[in-house]
C-alpha cells in the first residue's frame, strides 16, 4: 500500500508571492508532511524560485520539474502529473490558499475508502464567466495590471475563521439548483482525481490549448466521459489569491480555446456551454435538447456545413444528418460547389467553432424556424460573428 495518501499538482511560473502562501498552506497541515508530496510543474528556471523550495524542504517534500517555456496551464500541470506517487491527485493553483485540515478532510470524505471519485473544490474569491475572469482585490484597468498582494497571515486567519464558521458554500457553482452537465463544475484551481483514474484513462490535460481559459472544461468533460463521478466537495475549498494578469490577453485566448474545445467536440453539451455559459447550460441543457429532438426524426441529429460555395467560403446551418453523419436532404449540399469537400459538425449553431468573419455567405435553413425565437436568435448572432452575410429563410 502507497503510504503517499497525495500529490499535491501546482503548475508554476512568475507566481512568487503567492506560491510562498501555498506552501505555508500545505506545510501547515494536520496532515503530517509524510503523507504527501508537492510537484511543482514550473516553466521557468528561477533561482527565487529554487531558494524558496529550499526554505520549505524541512517541512514539506518537494519536487520540481522545470523547462523554460511559454507559458501553458496544460503543460505545467502535464510536466507534474506524469511525476505522481501518491494515491490521489490535488491539482491546485499557485494562487489557492487552503485551510490547515484540507487535505486530511478531503481523504477522510472522499478517498478513505479509495472511492473513484473526482472532487471539485470551491474557489472562494474567484468568478470566471467564458472568456473573463477576475479576483476580489484584482484590477486590470486599459492595461495597467494592479492586485492587492497580501501576506500569509491574512489568509489563514481568513481561512481559520471559515473553518470555524462550520459549512461552507461561497461559490457560485454550489448555488446551482439543477446540475444538468457535471463536467462544467470542474474547475481546476483545486480538485482532485485518484492518480491510478488519471494513469488509466489517459486523463492529462490536452497541450493545444494556448494561454488561458478553457483546458479546465475540457479535461472534465473526459473525465464525465471516462465515467468518474463528478461531485461538489462538501467544505472543500480554497481562497483566490489576487496577483497581476492582462486580462484582455487572456479573454482573447480564452475564445480561441472555446473554438478549439468546440472542433474537438462538436457535442450538444459542449455547444451550449459555449453558447450560454455554464450557469443558463446547465439550467436551460434539457430544454435545449428537448427542442432539438423535436424538429428532427429520432435518431437523427441536427447538424452545420462548411464549404466553399461560388468558390468562396459558406456556411449552412440547419442541416439534417443521420446517425452515419450523412446529410438526409441532398438539396442541401447542392448549394456547396460539386466535387470540393465539405465540412458536416453535429451543432446546431448555437456555438460554432470557426474565428469571426472567416465565411463569406451563411444560409440558416428552415428547420432553425421551428426552435423557440430565443435560440433562433443565439444562432442568428452566433452565425453573423462568423459570417460576413447571414441568409435567413423566407417563409411563406
Amino acid at each position: 500500500m502507497n503510504d503517499l495518501k497525495f500529490s499535491v499538482i501546482i503548475p508554476y511560473k512568475q507566481r512568487l508571492h503567492n506560491i510562498r502562501s501555498v506552501f505555508s498552506c500545505l506545510a501547515d497541515q494536520t496532515m503530517d508532511a509524510s503523507e504527501f508530496e508537492v510537484i511543482i510543474g514550473a516553466l521557468e528556471f528561477s533561482p527565487e524560485f529554487t531558494a524558496l523550495c529550499k526554505e520549505f524542504s524541512d517541512r514539506l517534500t518537494i519536487t520540481t520539474i522545470v523547462v523554460e517555456e511559454e507559458w501553458s496551464f496544460s503543460r505545467s500541470r502535464n510536466l507534474a502529473m506524469r511525476s505522481a506517487r501518491g494515491e490521489v491527485m490535488l491539482i491546485l493553483d499557485a494562487d489557492m490558499a487552503i485551510p490547515n485540515k484540507f487535505l486530511q478532510h478531503l481523504y477522510d470524505e472522499y478517498y478513505a475508502d479509495h472511492q473513484n471519485v473526482c472532487v471539485a473544490g470551491q474557489m472562494i474569491g474567484y468568478v470566471c464567466t467564458v472568456g473573463r475572469a477576475r479576483s476580489i482585490g484584482e484590477l486590470d484597468v486599459e492595461g495597467g495590471r494592479v492586485a492587492v498582494e497580501r501576506p500569509y497571515s491574512y489568509y489563514r486567519e481568513a481561512l481559520a475563521e471559515l473553518q470555524a464558521s462550520g459549512n461552507v458554500a461561497k461559490d457560485s457553482r454550489w448555488s446551482l439548483e439543477t446540475i444538468t452537465m457535471p463536467w462544467t463544475m470542474v474547475w481546476t484551481g483545486v480538485v482532485s482525481i485518484p492518480v491510478a483514474t488519471v494513469r488509466k484513462h489517459n486523463l492529462y490535460f490536452d497541450e493545444g490549448f494556448k494561454g488561458w481559459g478553457t483546458e479546465d472544461q475540457e479535461w472534465g468533460y473526459r473525465v464525465y466521459l471516462s465515467g468518474t463521478p463528478i461531485v461538489l466537495g462538501d467544505n472543500v475549498y480554497g481562497m483566490h489569491m489576487p496577483h497581476t494578469r492582462d486580462v484582455v490577453k487572456s479573454f482573447e485566448s480564452c475564445l480561441a480555446n472555446w473554438r478549439y474545445f468546440l472542433m474537438k467536440w462538436p457535442t450538444r453539451e459542449v455547444e451550449v456551454m459555449r453558447a450560454l455559459d455554464w450557469i443558463e447550460g446547465n439550467k436551460y441543457y434539457p430544454e435545449i435538447v428537448a427542442e432539438l429532438d423535436s424538429i428532427i426524426d429520432s435518431g437523427n441529429s441536427v447538424a452545420v456545413i462548411r464549404g466553399t460555395a461560388h468558390d468562396t467560403e459558406a456556411l449552412l446551418i440547419g442541416a439534417e444528418i443521420n446517425a452515419h453523419g450523412e446529410v438526409t436532404d441532398p438539396e442541401l449540399t447542392s448549394y456547396f460547389d460539386e466535387g470540393k469537400p465539405i465540412q458536416v459538425l453535429p451543432l446546431a449553431g448555437l456555438a460554432l467553432p470557426y474565428p469571426d468573419k472567416s465565411v463569406d455567405e451563411c444560409r440558416i435553413t428552415p428547420l432553425v424556424m421551428n426552435l423557440s425565437e430565443r435560440y433562433q436568435e443565439v444562432i442568428y448572432e452566433e452565425a453573423s460573428r462568423v459570417a460576413n452575410h447571414v441568409v435567413r429563410p423566407v417563409l411563406a
